[in-house]
């Protein structure tokens, strides 16, 4: 009998990333290193598969207002 199980994976990245890589090739990367580290698992056994994006806040991205130069 066999049964049903979860596979999640995450990384973390540099904060330069976008420059370099895109999600989607990130996502694709996930698939091949799950490859990698378990020969039996095929594309068959994928139900489903999400990847997301946080915006890095080390990046002045969340907060840009506190930047603003409050001297002028």
């Amino acid at each position: 009998m066999s049964r049903k199980v979860c596979i999640a994976g995450g990384a973390a990245t540099p904060f330069d990333y976008p420059m370099h890589i895109t999600p989607e090739a990130m996502a694709a990367n996930c698939i091949v290193e799950t490859q990698q580290d378990i020969p039996d698992f095929t594309l068959r056994d994928l139900d489903f598969m999400v990847y997301s994006h946080f915006s890095v806040h080390f990046g002045k991205q969340l907060c840009p207002e506190s930047q603003t130069d409050l001297s002028v």
